[in-house]
């Protein structure tokens, strides 16, 4: 499951079908009946998160040819609004639904933007609220999008081939990846804080 509904009674989850990349589908938990709410083609279309207040959808879809961020009515599937500009591959929402928070499409920058009231969905004073570090493998936001916890393969030097370590400079690789441990264990970064 990708999410599920704050009633608990609908599952949003990412399926692969013939003909199709990635389609998004929702699963009844109480009759187990699957609609797919985005419309199925040969493009990606994945994630699918819910708002808090159960209006909308944030989904990833390379529809216009790069990974965008999209945002459609739900249940029932409506028109898509394009929230990013600048690619979009990951999105949270706000505890009170009244934001969007996002990663760009090089996974090098974090973007947030305000959702507008109304029944029309649209997005304004898009920001870009921190800088990512390079290589990252997995990210998420605290529930209160205040902070960013990332995980990126622990790096040192250029390249991935390292000098003999009985050299000069292989002897100060191995001196700084032990300084680096002893900072940074596992290559688990704390990115950003206090966001909004």
């Amino acid at each position: 499951p990708v999410d599920w509904s704050p009633d608990g009674l609908t599952i949003v989850l990412n399926t692969f079908k013939t003909g199709t990349a990635q389609d998004i589908v929702i699963l009844d938990a109480a009759t187990r009946k699957v609609e797919t709410v985005v419309a199925e083609s040969v493009r990606r279309d994945m994630g699918g998160l819910i708002s808090p207040d159960s209006k909308w959808l944030l989904y990833s879809s390379d529809t216009n040819g790069s990974l965008q961020l999209w945002v459609q009515s739900f249940p029932t599937p409506g028109p898509t609004v394009q929230v990013s500009e600048h690619g979009g591959s990951r999105g949270w929402w706000s505890r009170d639904s009244r934001q969007i928070f996002w990663m760009s499409g090089d996974l090098r920058s974090l973007w947030r933007a305000d959702v507008v009231a109304g029944t029309q969905f649209s997005v304004r004073n898009t920001l870009k609220i921190a800088t990512l570090p390079p290589g990252i493998l997995s990210i998420d936001m605290t529930p209160d999008r205040t902070r960013v916890l990332a995980i990126t393969p622990e790096r040192i030097g250029i390249g991935s081939e390292d000098p003999p370590s009985g050299s000069r400079s292989g002897r100060r690789l191995n001196r700084q990846r032990r300084q680096h441990k002893a900072r940074r264990p596992l290559g688990l970064h704390h990115c950003a804080s206090g966001l909004r």
